[in-house]
């Protein structure tokens, strides 16, 4: 008897071994089918209240665009570091004019909260804000 119940043992302990080995297969599939903060947020017009200081609208074609407040219509490379469907951090280069580093959590796709630091022109900034879609533009 002892026989017959290490091959049933060693069978079990190998097809264990093989579920595992399969699961980080299905990982990526279940990322990808995640939303992205960014793209999770609509277009349109935007009102940003900026804490502590002024608040303004701004035509939104996309999430991304809300990365650089600071830094609207200038031309900047971005590259989103982070995105886990709720929260995206993102740090884009504007030659000539600055950077920064923003991360933005989205609570729907009409609401979301801003954090920003970088350089300005030469200057630092820090500041956070919240971004609220309006309306069309």
């Amino acid at each position: 008897m002892k026989a017959t119940r290490k091959p049933i043992l060693l069978a079990s302990i190998m097809a264990a071994g093989a579920a595992a080995v399969a699961v980080p297969a299905v990982t990526p599939a279940i990322a990808q089918e995640q939303a992205s903060a960014l793209s999770a947020l609509s277009p349109g017009e935007w009102t940003i209240r900026i804490r502590g200081g002024d608040t303004r609208q701004i035509c939104v074609r996309n999430g991304r665009e809300l990365a650089k407040l600071r830094h609207t219509g200038a031309r900047c490379t971005s590259k989103v570091l982070r995105d886990n469907g709720k929260t995206a951090t993102v740090s884009y280069t504007c030659p000539g004019k600055g950077n920064g580093l923003t991360t933005i959590t989205r609570e729907t796709g009409r609401l979301a909260q801003i954090r920003s630091q970088g350089i300005e022109d030469g200057s630092p900034f820090d500041f956070s804000a919240e971004a609220r879609r309006t309306g069309d533009c």
